[in-house]
């Protein structure tokens, strides 16, 4: 996470969409000052889709 100025923090709470958020924001809305430095973005909103891919490729049949 950038360094976030109380102008953009105001104008995110504003926003309303930190409401019902674990840590209180929302990575897939797009801010351009939150981003995975390390590690899967879909893991980050609930799924990482890189190891369902992986594991999806094991299952015969399919």
């Amino acid at each position: 996470m950038d360094d976030v100025s109380d102008e953009h923090l105001e104008d995110y709470l504003d926003t309303n969409k930190w409401e019902g958020k674990a840590g209180a924001f929302g990575y897939q809305d797009g801010w351009d000052w939150l981003h995975v430095t390390k590690g899967s973005e879909t893991n980050v909103v609930g799924l990482p889709m890189e190891l369902l891919e992986t594991m999806l490729d094991g299952i015969h049949g399919l």
